[in-house]
This record gives structure tokens, C-alpha cells and sequence, in this order.
């Protein structure tokens, strides 16, 4: 469960009422939730169905789906008559334009990560994705934010200066009851357990003197799984304060975690939905060297979600906790209301 499926699922939901809309699955790696909710509102198609390659497909990489070849006389028999096909990263940009194709389809892409189009390797393929998005017409791509933008369109040297930036949008209704808490204890991160994700790592190197610098007993509640899981629970064994692993965490018990929050930290989707539940939320990322981060999401105007800014302000983990500390009830609920107002 990333941010991409989520979305997926947002965007089904959202278009339901004035489109058919079908989604086709690459593996069947699916988190069962979101499959049931997509389900509800859009004919999945898993991959393996419609390809004549079946005994490849059965190895379940979408990094090997991508490039097998589609049957579309199968595909023909679950669906037809497309107006448009939306690709949402690098892998699917080369099935979607064959769909596009076959089916005389409008193609549009989008990119939800500022080095979707930059990382590079020796892979066939992955030269044939970035000369696809090369070469594909400027006003069929959108963006959703400024930076990841820019990292593109620099990268591969690309002349852009359309309106194309569509922010990633959450359910608000789902948030809009949640009550954060001035009294809670809890700091709560959400998000794989991933290497350019620094804020569990500096979290867990600073909660104990953020709570002896504010005479606080402050617990760090992490939800996720990643590569640095097993890394990270060993650093968080050599702090005194309260640290928690949860690991996988169901989507719809997202409004149930933001309850009693005091703080969220992290990146990405997460970061608009704490906010839309009121928490006060950091951006997690920064200076990672000097353990510190871009300070509250409500304080900017940009539609970043945690990729790198050129003119963000940067503070400390322990600054900024040793600020949130020293004000009252009052001031934490407009600063909850001013995040409520920035998600949407």
C-alpha cells in the first residue's frame, strides 16, 4: 500500500458517477482493502488475464509485466469504447501507451515523484521509458507538484511551460471529524520505511532530548513497513522514551490513528491527510545532516509534499518540538485549523 494505489483509489471513487472505468492491475500484489474499494467502483483487470505470456506473468513483477505484450483480442472481451487511458509512473507509461494505442485513446501521464524519470539503470526497458516520456507530447503530461516538475522536465532536458500541475488530492469528508489532542503523547509517522525517508531515523535520534529539554513523555508511534525496519528498531532500542512499531497499517484506520495525535511527522499523501484531520504536521525532510526539517506544512503556499525546496525554511526536530511545547491550548488548535485549511 503506497501513495500511488491510494490515489488510485481517491481518483476511482471521485469519477465513478461520470465514467466507466476499468484498472488495469500489472500484479496481484494488491492490499485487500483497497482492492475490495476500488473494486466497488471500477472492473479491475489483472494483467495475467489478457497476455498471451502467461508463464512470465505468473513470476508477478510489474517490472517484467510492463514489457510483455498484450492480447488484445482478449482484452477487447472485458473492455472497449476508451476515451482515455491515465498512466501513473514510468511502467505503466509503456502499457498504457499501447492500450492508448490500440484503443484510439486520449493518453495522459502523471508523475507523483520527482526522480520518476531521473533514476536510471542498464535495463532496455527502463531507456525505453524515458524516451517514451521524451517524446510524447508536452500537454499529455501533468505533474503534482513544482518540484517534482522541474526535476523532470531539467533532467530530461524537456521545454515546459504549461499549466500541468495537478495536486494530489485526499477524501476530506474522511478526516473532517477527527480531533487531534493538546493533552496526547503520541507523535505519529506514516510511510514506508524507506532510505530517502530520513525523519524516522532523526525522530528516533531526537525524542529523548526533545522530552528532556520540555519535561515531556512524548512516545514516537511509527506506521509502516520498508527495508529499514529492522535498522531502525535497533537504534530505537537505545533510547529511554516509548517507541512504537506497528507496522502495516489498513487505510481506513487512518482517521483512527489521527485521533489523540498530538503531532504528525512525515511525507507525501499522509502529510495532507493528518493535516485535513487537524494535526499539526512537519515535513520530514530537510537537512538531513543537521537533523532538521522544512517546519510545519500549513506555513507554505507550494504544493510540495516533502521533495526538496530550494527556499524553505530549515529548523531543527528539537527546535521546532521545543516551539510546539512552549505554546497553550489555544494557539495549537489555530495552528490545527490553519493545517485543516492548507490541505484543502
Amino acid at each position: 500500500m503506497g501513495g500511488i494505489e491510494t490515489y488510485i483509489t481517491r481518483l476511482c471513487y471521485f469519477l465513478r458517477n461520470d465514467y466507466s472505468l476499468y484498472v488495469l492491475n500489472l500484479t496481484s500484489k494488491v492490499d485487500s482493502h483497497l482492492f475490495l474499494e476500488i473494486s466497488k467502483n471500477a472492473k479491475i483487470i489483472n494483467f495475467i488475464d489478457i497476455t498471451s505470456y502467461k508463464a512470465f506473468a505468473r513470476w508477478n513483477f510489474s517490472a517484467i509485466n510492463h514489457s510483455l505484450p498484450i492480447n488484445f483480442s482478449m482484452l477487447d472481451e472485458v473492455m472497449h469504447n476508451i476515451d482515455f487511458v491515465h498512466s501513473v509512473d514510468s511502467e505503466t507509461n509503456m502499457v498504457g501507451a499501447e492500450v492508448s494505442r490500440h484503443y484510439n485513446a486520449k493518453f495522459i501521464t502523471s508523475s507523483y515523484h520527482p526522480m520518476e524519470y531521473v533514476w536510471d539503470n542498464k535495463f532496455y526497458f527502463r531507456q525505453v521509458q524515458k524516451k517514451l516520456i521524451q517524446n510524447i507530447d508536452i500537454t499529455n503530461i501533468f505533474y503534482m507538484n513544482e518540484a517534482v516538475k522541474k526535476e523532470t522536465i531539467d533532467f530530461l532536458n524537456i521545454k515546459d511551460e504549461s499549466d500541468n500541475i495537478i495536486p494530489l488530492g485526499v477524501n476530506l469528508k474522511v478526516y473532517e471529524k477527527c480531533t487531534p489532542s493538546f493533552g496526547s503523547n503520541k507523535i505519529v509517522s506514516i510511510g514506508r520505511l524507506a532510505s530517502f525517508k530520513t525523519y524516522n531515523e532523526i525522530m528516533i535520534k531526537n525524542i529523548d532530548r526533545i522530552n528532556e529539554n520540555n519535561g515531556k513523555n512524548f512516545e514516537y508511534h511509527i506506521y509502516g513497513d520498508g527495508i529499514l525496519k529492522d535498522e531502525l528498531i535497533i537504534l530505537a532500542k537505545q533510547q529511554k522514551s516509548k517507541i512504537v512499531f506497528h507496522g502495516g497499517v489498513d487505510y481506513e484506520k487512518l482517521p483512527n490513528i489521527f485521533n489523540d495525535t498530538f503531532i504528525f511527522v512525515g511525507v507525501g499523501t499522509t502529510i495532507i491527510e493528518s493535516s485535513s484531520a487537524g494535526v499539526p504536521s512537519i515535513i520530514g525532510i530537510g537537512d538531513y545532516n543537521a537533523e532538521a526539517c522544512y517546519g510545519f506544512f500549513s506555513q507554505y503556499d507550494n504544493y510540495l509534499l516533502g521533495e526538496i525546496c530550494t527556499d524553505c525554511d530549515i529548523i531543527s526536530f528539537e527546535e521546532i518540538f521545543n516551539d510546539i511545547c512552549k505554546i497553550d491550548q489555544k494557539d495549537y488548535l489555530k495552528l490545527s485549523e490553519k493545517h485543516r485549511n492548507k490541505a484543502k
